[in-house]
């Protein structure tokens, strides 16, 4: 939110840290009419869909994304929901 007044657009932020080997946090915020809201993680270099994590908490929230079964690279993420969609952001795993 931005001086104290609630958005009604889906926020996102920067994983931290970034990079990462292991786990890494992913802070968020849905406005409170967001249905069917998905954190996705694509491979940078084919696209392909990692993993789909469903958000159920709206206002401020944040998901702890798990890299253990990666292999070391870049990867994105966005934010999709019912009523839109977010840019991508980068991550990047090492190991």
């Amino acid at each position: 939110t931005l001086l104290g007044k609630p958005s009604d657009k889906i926020d996102f932020f920067q994983n931290d840290p970034n990079p990462f080997s292991s786990s890494t946090i992913i802070n968020y915020f849905l406005p409170e009419a967001t249905t069917n809201a998905t954190l996705v993680v694509y491979e940078l270099s084919s696209g392909k869909k990692i993993q789909e994590i469903e958000l159920h908490q709206t206002g401020n929230g944040k998901v702890t994304f798990n890299a253990d079964h990666l292999t070391a690279g870049t990867y994105t993420y966005k934010i999709i929901s019912s009523q839109e969609q977010t840019e991508l952001k980068k991550m990047v795993v090492v190991k």
